[in-house]
């Protein structure tokens, strides 16, 4: 046989692999992300969850925490509650102490007026303690009257003060700082000097009868 033949009837080798389908290859290079976005996810899942235990177990921390710190506020205004006044308290003992010594003093003697003297040191050293907590006595009398400061228990009628003067106090009234801790009971002056002038006699017309009483 010829070269010629042979080149006709022949077919030609070539080197290399063989060819792929081209549906083949599409197949093989979608699968391979696929897979490797599959393993993303879990990892995002498995972050997620760990995260979320986290989050839940500060929560838990924090709600434990916000709870201790409201039964220590409520323990707190409860002992304030309680104890606001210790302080006041403890200050007024001595005046008690001296007050039953005063009292124990007089039964010995016998003489009230050694009762008297003690009562009056006591009623002083009272007034100092208030004073020192911020209490003070309102002056009133003479003052005018204040509906603020004064309770008025009635009228005294008078022609001495000014109208609406205090003159006189039933019982004392008390301020804290600047509040008003009791209002004094007064009786308030009411001025009798009024301007009043007697009203002139209205002449009236006389009867024919009373002009001539023939």
């Amino acid at each position: 046989m010829s070269e010629s033949n042979k080149d006709a009837g022949e077919t030609p080798m070539t080197s290399g692999p063989p060819e792929v389908p081209q549906d083949e290859q599409t197949d093989s290079s979608a699968s391979r992300p696929v897979a490797e976005d599959i393993e993303d996810l879990k990892e995002q899942m498995t972050h997620l969850a760990a995260e979320k235990k986290e989050a839940h177990e500060r929560y838990l921390r924090t709600y434990a925490e916000f709870e201790n710190y409201k039964k220590r506020v409520t323990k707190d205004q409860r002992d304030q509650s309680r104890y606001a006044n210790e302080q006041l308290l403890k200050a007024l003992l001595p005046v008690l102490d001296n007050l039953a010594r005063a009292i124990g003093h007089a039964k010995e003697s016998g003489h009230l007026d050694k009762l008297v003297e003690g009562l009056e040191l006591t009623q002083k050293e009272f007034v100092s303690v208030l004073n020192k907590f911020g209490v003070s006595a309102i002056e009133s009398l003479g003052q005018p009257f204040d509906p603020v400061h004064h309770q008025a228990m009635l009228q005294v009628e008078t022609d001495e003060q000014e109208e609406n003067t205090v003159v006189e106090e039933f019982e004392k009234g008390y301020l804290l700082h600047d509040r008003v801790l009791r209002p004094a009971l007064v009786s308030v002056a009411k001025n009798t000097k009024k301007a009043t002038s007697p009203l002139p006699e209205q002449e009236t017309e006389k009867t024919p009868e009373e002009e001539d009483p023939h």
